[in-house]
Parts: C-alpha cells; structure tokens; sequence
C-alpha cells in the first residue's frame, strides 16, 4: 500500500520535469531559429556591402 502511494508523487514529479524540459527545448530551439534568421541577415548584409563598396 505505502509503495504504491509512493508512485502518485513520482509520477507528478516525472510529468512536470517531461513538461519543463520540453518547454526548455522548445526555448533552445526558437533561441536557435533566431539566431539564425539574425545571423543569415547579417552574412546578407555584410556580403552586399563588400560588394557594392569593393566589387
């Protein structure tokens, strides 16, 4: 009986930390996609500018 009571407490515990770290992933993983819209923008822009000043 004890063990089985046990379980309800992990098993909240288990689903809580699941839905943190997803939401932490979904947090990389949006940071990421970001990052490189923001990256891919500056690449753009400094290629165009190397070439209009020195092309």
């Amino acid at each position: 009986m004890i063990g089985c009571l046990l379980l309800f407490p992990l098993a909240g515990f288990l689903m809580i930390m699941g839905v943190y770290m997803t939401s932490i992933m979904a947090l990389f993983g949006a940071l990421g996609t970001a990052m490189g819209i923001y990256m891919g923008g500056m690449a753009a822009y400094f290629t165009a500018f190397f070439i209009i000043m020195f092309g």
